[in-house]
């Protein structure tokens, strides 16, 4: 008697994970068979190709969390197999599946948030797309802020009002998988890595940026007074919009005794929310303005 294969539904980070701990976890859907004792899962291994990774009791749910995989440092390709009470094994589904992997980082002023992520592969729904969810601090639920086609695998958003958030990635597809169970599903997802606002490579949060920082009025109308103290003798002041723009950029060097004020006329600057970037040799440091 032929051993059917077991169909992979889809591999997805596990939802209840954390920034600190997350795995992939592999979801089936079982054969109608009652001969098959269990499953053989498959991940492929760089210089190995697919090797065996574990074996599930067909009584236990279509599911298994791979406690070996880093899903915030690279995607995983996985397959399966099913074997009989006789240890025989099925082929392994010809198909493999693999995650996705969210990756991001921030402009110059940490005001835009850059999301770039790996296709998943194993679905070929030509309807199927991504969705895009932030929560906007570590305790919030993820909402979806927007959704993009498939074939479109970068997203980018402003941050400037969301210094805590957090993103991460799914893909939604119609499918007829449904894990552990005989009945059809009318929609499926699968989701990326956690990416967090504070983890991001943007260079603006420097531990050697020591200047002590006044800025004031805050919020400001036509002017904002800036009061640098530290060691460096050489300050570039950049003020820039939520889109990124550097719409004010200035030197700040009249140091006396390691204290320097200086003025920026916001006469010609339209109301709104502004980041000021402060850099010199030690490092950046970043400032929220508000111009009235």
């Amino acid at each position: 008697t032929p051993i059917p294969t077991a169909q992979i539904c889809y591999v997805t980070v596990d939802s209840s994970a954390t920034l600190g701990a997350s795995y992939n976890t592999v979801k089936w859907q079982k054969p109608t068979v009652t001969y098959v004792d269990s499953f053989i899962i498959y991940k492929e291994i760089a210089g190995a190709g697919f090797t065996r990774i574990a074996a599930v009791s067909a009584s236990a749910p279509g599911s298994y969390t791979d406690i070996t995989s880093h899903p915030n440092q690279n995607a995983d390709s996985y397959k399966i197999a099913s074997r009989d009470s006789c240890h025989n094994l099925s082929s392994s589904s010809a198909a493999f599946h693999k995650t996705i992997l969210l990756q991001a980082s921030t402009n110059f002023a940490g005001t835009i948030v850059y999301l770039n992520w790996s296709d998943y592969i194993g679905v070929n729904d030509p309807l199927r797309y991504y969705r895009i969810l932030r929560s906007d601090d570590a305790a919030s639920p993820f909402l979806t802020i927007d959704s993009v086609p498939a074939n479109t695998l970068s997203y980018n958003d402003s941050i400037i009002l969301f210094p805590n958030a957090i993103y991460a990635i799914d893909l939604v597809w119609s499918s007829n998988c449904v894990p552990s169970a005989r009945t059809l599903a009318s929609v499926s997802t699968t989701r990326s890595n956690i990416k967090n606002r504070t983890g991001l490579i943007d260079g603006i949060k420097n531990s050697n940026a020591t200047t002590a920082i006044k800025l004031f009025p805050n919020p400001a109308k036509n002017i904002v007074n800036i009061e640098l103290q530290g060691a460096d003798k050489n300050y570039t002041l950049r003020l820039v919009d939520v889109l990124g723009r550097i719409v004010i950029e200035k030197q700040a060097n009249n140091f006396v005794n390691f204290k320097s004020q200086t003025q920026l006329s916001l006469s010609n600057i339209n109301r709104g929310i502004y980041i000021l970037v402060i850099e010199s040799e030690s490092g950046k440091q970043t400032r929220k303005l508000v111009v009235e």
